[in-house]
């Protein structure tokens, strides 16, 4: 009996050693810098390095495997400090990672910026990367294998990326990369296998997308590159609380790039492999499409200024393509039914274009060059 008392004892010891395998490192150069680090479980890793004043970081970590990351301006020479940065990781289950770096170059400081990260699931990885003064990021990720990425260079840049939370999100990516000042993107998907990838260079950029928030589906992809000043995009892809096409919102695949200033994209889909394309290239010009069904494909290319572009499909197998070459041309589409086709083409300035197709297997192409042209289709069965 006593033997077996030993060996209980024992192993209790052993045990007890093996979960105290967590390390954390923490060094602050600078004055009025606070860390404050926990850690409970097995083999969690913490690393924060602060230079420069008034810095604030927190690090909490339950389960197994966490690592944590914080540098707050750290360069190997020493030659350059951060000051008033704010960090907090907080990360429970298992094999989760998280890096926040409100970064340094040997040129300027960065100074004021706020990152926080919040990961409750397993293996799920998180990074941000601030450079410059009063910018703002925050990821939240709940579920299993998620990933996300922001970069901010630049001021007063705001990025939220949150993936799972009324759903759990498995597998999903989002990555968002901010350049120049006062730009703000936010990403929020659920679900499985939903990725968006949101790029703005330039200043007083927007950009938003949401993927299966209220709703089932997986696979959907965004991405949205705006190049310039004063753009707005978003992106929806998920049902409608007044659909009749169910609850599922699968495949889907959204592409909008704007190069210039003011310009505004709008799209929205429900249904499965939906394909929305848009490339705008100058300034104000506005472009919305709206699918709801099952393969329907829109393109949309617009160069010039003013330009105006709506193309609304609702059925399955809806094709529309819109170019429009010049300045303040307006055109509008609406598909309703099976396998139609519209193609719009103008070129030249304050063209205007209506096309309305209800029913099955209508084509209409509209071709109009010059200025001040007007043309009008309407096809139904």
């Amino acid at each position: 009996m006593k033997k077996v008392v030993t060996s209980a004892i024992a192993l209790l010891f052993a045990t007890v050693g093996f979960a105290q395998f967590n390390t954390s490192d923490v060094f602050q150069y600078g004055n009025g810098n606070g860390s404050a680090v926990s850690q409970t479980g097995l083999m969690n890793d913490s690393d924060v390095d602060q230079l420069g004043d008034d810095n604030a970081s927190d690090v909490e970590q339950i389960g197994v495997e966490n690592t944590s990351e914080v540098h707050q301006g750290i360069d190997w020479a020493l030659s350059s400090s951060n000051d008033r940065n704010t960090a907090a990781v907080y990360q429970e289950g298992n094999g989760n990672e998280a890096h926040i770096d409100q970064h340094y170059n040997v040129i300027d400081d960065s100074d004021d910026n706020t990152s926080t990260m919040y990961q409750l699931g397993d293996d799920n990885v998180a990074y941000n990367w601030q450079n410059g003064d009063w910018n703002e990021s925050t990821v939240e990720q709940v579920g299993e294998d998620n990933d996300a990425n922001v970069i901010q260079r630049g001021d007063s840049n705001v990025a939220t990326a949150i993936e799972g939370t009324f759903f759990t999100s498995r597998r999903g990516e989002i990555d968002q990369y901010q350049t120049g000042d006062g730009n703000n993107a936010f990403a929020r998907h659920e679900e499985d296998d939903n990725v968006i990838w949101q790029e703005q260079i330039g200043d007083n950029n927007s950009a938003t997308a949401y993927q299966n928030t209220f709703t089932f589906g997986d696979t959907n992809i965004t991405r949205q590159y705006q190049t310039g000043n004063g753009n707005t995009a978003y992106a929806r892809q998920e049902n409608s609380l007044s659909s009749t096409t169910g609850i599922d919102v699968d495949m889907n695949d959204i592409l909008q790039e704007q190069i210039g200033d003011g310009n505004m994209a709008d799209a929205n889909q429900n249904g499965k492999y939906n394909d929305s394309n848009l490339l705008q290239e100058g300034n104000n010009n506005t472009d919305e499409q709206d699918q709801i069904g099952e393969s329907n494909l829109s393109d949309v290319y617009q160069y010039g200024n003013g330009n105006g572009s709506i193309v609304s499909q609702d059925g399955d197998d809806n094709d529309s393509d819109v170019d429009q070459l010049g300045d303040d041309n307006s055109s509008d589409v609406a598909q309703s039914g099976f396998l139609q086709t519209s193609i719009v083409l103008q070129d030249g300035n304050l063209n205007t274009s209506g096309v309305i197709q209800t029913g099955n297997n209508h084509f209409s192409n509209v071709g109009q060059f010059g200025n001040g042209n007007n043309s009008s289709v309407s096809q139904n069965n």
